[in-house]
């Protein structure tokens, strides 16, 4: 039965943004429709799995637009990632792969999505282009570190490209936390189990006075600041398995 409901949130995960755009495209959704939808989507994949998310922090979040950078380990981080949209994300960067699926192409207007095209240098320009007009319009932008899922109890070392944008745009750089789903859904693994999956956002980074030059140092302290919280989610979660909850 593990395996099953795995195998479900795998599917869930790889079709979510098909299905959300074959469907706003026929009905002629708004952005704020197509999210609702995802969310939707979202909280009855993981209520399936018996995963919980629990987000906190987000008393920390500025107005005015920002760049939220987070670690991923598992396919449950990716589902609770939905659950952002539309309530603290309106735009998120994707690996170009996500660009191609069915129907995604077409609707990335109305998902907010932008993908990332890996080994086209020109094309990515145009992609935090597009993004940085988005923040500079108030815009809430979700951008993954480490470049991709890591499989791994740990926050990997964050690339340039969330504080690039952070920079580019003036906008603050806010840590993000994602901890618990490689425990109920292993990485390469087909079993889930139900539990809790915590995600918080921390303190935003200002980045008024850098320049591009200071984009590694950057990425650097959100990096540093993302596995301070992945601690406290850590610790939060061993005390909740010693408590017997």
């Amino acid at each position: 039965m593990e395996r099953l409901r795995g195998l479900g949130l795998i599917a869930y995960s790889l079709a979510s943004c098909s299905v959300a755009s074959a469907r706003g495209l026929r009905r002629g959704w708004s952005r704020e429709e197509v999210h609702a939808e995802v969310r939707r989507r979202a909280e009855h994949a993981l209520a399936r799995v018996g995963i919980r998310v629990v987000i906190d922090g987000d008393e920390r979040l500025p107005a005015g637009g920002y760049v939220a950078v987070y670690n991923e380990s598992s396919v449950p981080d990716m589902a609770a990632q939905h659950l952002l949209w539309g309530r603290f994300i309106d735009r998120q960067a994707v690996i170009g792969a996500i660009g191609r699926l069915p129907f995604v192409r077409r609707a990335l207007p109305i998902t907010g999505l932008v993908a990332l095209p890996r080994g086209d240098r020109a094309g990515v320009d145009r992609a935090l282009a597009e993004l940085t007009a988005a923040l500079q319009r108030g815009e809430r932008v979700l951008f993954g570190g480490e470049g991709g899922m890591s499989g791994e109890d740990r926050v990997r070392p964050f690339k340039r490209g969330a504080a690039l944008l952070a920079i580019r745009s003036g906008k603050p750089l806010v840590p993000l936390a994602f901890h618990g789903g490689h425990l109920l859904m292993p990485w390469r693994g087909l079993k889930v189990r139900g539990g809790t999956l915590r995600v918080r956002f921390g303190e935003p980074i200002a980045v008024d006075g850098l320049g591009e030059d200071d984009a590694r140092e950057l990425a650097d302290r959100a990096q540093a600041a993302v596995a301070a919280l992945y601690s406290e989610l850590a610790a939060a979660d061993a005390t909740d398995e010693a408590a017997g909850g």
